[in-house]
This record gives C-alpha cells, structure tokens and sequence, in this order.
C-alpha cells in the first residue's frame, strides 16, 4: 500500500468513491470537487490492484473567535472501501493529516471512538430541546436575508468555525430559514424537517422572538449551542449531542462547529 497525496488524474476515482460510500447526487459531488477539493490536501491510500481505497480530504479552513482569525484544517469525506476497511489504512491517513494540516477539526464523527484513539477531542456540545409547535403551522421560508452576520454576532465570544458563500447557499438551499427582528437584535433558525438543527440569537431579545416564532412552526426539536442565550428560556432538561472534534483541545474548546462545505 502506498500513501500520499492524490494528484489530478484521481478526480474521477475519488468522485467514484464518494458516491459509493455517501451516495449524493452527482451534481453535487461535482460541486463540492470544484468548489472545495484541494490536491494538496488530501491524502489517499493506492492498492497496487485497485487504485486508490482510502481518502483523507482536508480544507483548508479558519475560525474566528472575539474577532481573531485562526486558520486550521476541516475534515471532509474521510472514508475506506467497504471491502478494504479494519486495515489500518485510514489510520496512516489521520497520521499524515496531523503531521502537515497541524490543527484539525472534524464535525460531528459518526465513528468518535475512532477519532478519540487518533489523538482528538470533543470540543463543544449541541443542545437539543424537545418542543411543541403548532402542527398546522407553514413556514415562510426566507431565503434573502443575509444570516453571515446574525451568526458573528450570536458566536463572537464563544468562537465559530467561518463560513463562506458557497456554504450559506449549501445551507439555504437544503433547509428552510425562519428569521425574526426584535428591537434590533436578529436571529434565526434554520429547518429541515420538524427540526431547527441550527439556531443563532443576537441576544435574549431575539432569543425570545425567535422561541415564540417557532412556537407557531410545526417543530418538534430545536438545536443550539450549549452557550446559546435561547436555551436560557427553556426549563427542561436537554439532550446533549457532541458537536465536533479536534487535535487541539484548547485552541479549539467551547468552539461552535457547523455545517461548512
């Protein structure tokens, strides 16, 4: 087995491989490969036989805490062939990354034990409260409203991983989006579903409006960071969902990690 960098002639084995493996559409494989895939940051294991098994994409990617930018490495598609996995494969992979990426995050593992034994950290939770909306309630979905300052200003202290516009249309376009003003303060709720999977509140004025927006909403749970001043008006006990991971427990602890690419 050989390991290393992928190179451009791997384009169509790599997009093989993600759609094996995750199954998206087509066109947005193709999307996120010219929008997101970098030769020189992601790391492939070749069998001499099949070609390429294994991947490690990594972005390069920054956070922004109290209005300090920090760059770092976003896991994306870290995957093995079914018929090639429990080899050891990935973990040379993961071993590469942490030697030339440095500081890495990784949103919401599916295998976290996994990344716990290669030297990562949880780095914050989501909260998830269950809520009684209004079954018959129609969301308006708003898809003008620019939410990239609604979510600086709702992260500014706590730190969030930075989003560019190609992930706002990502997002826009998969779910729907509830905004509300309150006394200028903003926040919003993005939606698939009967979930707010994301919530972000200026302040408690918004926080606030925006409880009692979705409370006219066919929801059923609301997400939101563990510091989030909308979970201050709830009195229930939520449930807690681990957010993300990094190798760099302190740089990156209380850090919210969303979806990106």
């Amino acid at each position: 087995m050989k390991y290393g960098l992928a190179n451009d002639s791997d384009i169509s084995r790599l997009k093989e491989i993600w759609k094996i493996v995750f199954d998206n559409e087509e066109s947005l494989i193709n999307e996120i490969f010219e929008e997101r895939w970098k030769i020189d940051h992601c790391y492939v294991a070749r069998d001499e036989k099949e070609g390429i098994v294994s991947v490690l994409h990594c972005l390069q990617w920054s956070f922004s805490r109290e209005m300090n930018t920090t760059p770092i490495s976003y896991i994306i598609g870290a995957t093995t062939l079914p018929e090639f996995r429990n080899r050891g494969y990935m973990d040379t992979l993961i071993r590469l990354a942490h030697d030339d990426e440095g500081k890495i995050l990784v949103i919401n593992p599916g295998i976290q034990n996994y990344f716990l034994r290669h030297g990562f950290y949880y780095t914050t939770s989501s909260v998830c409260y269950s809520f009684n909306g209004d079954v018959n309630g129609v969301i308006e979905d708003d898809k003008e409203t620019d939410l990239s300052a609604i979510y600086i200003n709702a992260t500014v202290k706590i730190g969030a991983v930075d989003r560019d516009d190609y992930a706002w249309k990502l997002l826009r376009k998969h779910c729907k989006t509830v905004v509300v003003t309150e006394q200028g303060q903003s926040a919003y709720a993005l939606i698939i579903g009967d979930i707010a999977f994301e919530t972000m509140c200026e302040g408690f004025k918004s926080a606030r409006a925006l409880k009692e927006k979705l409370e006219t909403l066919s929801i059923t749970q609301i997400w939101m960071h563990s510091s989030s001043t909308l979970s201050y008006l709830f009195d229930d006990t939520p449930a807690f969902l681990p957010m993300g991971m990094s190798n760099q427990k302190n740089i990156c602890s209380g850090l919210f990690i969303g979806q990106q690419f």
